[in-house]
């Protein structure tokens, strides 16, 4: 459960679309788009969420965890890491979502991967990482109440 600390019934927080799209009715900021690994950060009414596109591998780490730790200041409750566009993660690529998930573990927060598919999934199951991140098939969605939970929408 992550608390919206409005007490406001929420709807849906996003769909599956473009990760260049409107989200929440803010425009969302896309970064590193020429190295291979396209990096678009939204917020939902939820939490922030950095969604990747491309390949998450060496020579794209850095720029996902200078984006991890741009999101990160705010010091967020859960961040969410959209996976459903990556095409290609390597071991430094998991390092790097390791890397994320521990800064925002220290910092009291949660980060959860979401829409994970195919070889990034299986490296996921392979190292076993899939049972220290909490992973959801697709983005979240809020549900009604006093409170929000992230769940697979």
């Amino acid at each position: 459960m992550i608390d919206a600390r409005s007490g406001q019934s929420r709807g849906e927080v996003m769909a599956m679309g473009e990760h260049d799209q409107d989200h929440d009715g803010a425009r969302a900021t896309i970064r590193g788009a020429g190295d291979g690994l396209a990096i678009v950060v939204w917020h939902s009414v939820v939490c922030p969420v950095i969604g990747l596109r491309g390949e998450l591998r060496a020579a794209t780490a850095a720029g996902f965890i200078r984006e991890a730790d741009r999101v990160l200041a705010s010091r967020p409750a859960a961040v969410v890491v959209d996976l459903s566009r990556l095409a290609f993660c390597d071991f430094e690529g998991v390092g790097a979502l390791i890397g994320a998930e521990r800064r925002t573990r220290e910092l009291g927060g949660r980060l959860v991967l979401a829409g994970a598919r195919g070889g990034c999934a299986r490296l996921l199951h392979r190292t076993g990482l899939d049972r220290i991140f909490r992973l959801l098939p697709g983005l979240p969605v809020a549900v009604p109440s006093g409170s929000t939970q992230l769940v697979a929408g």
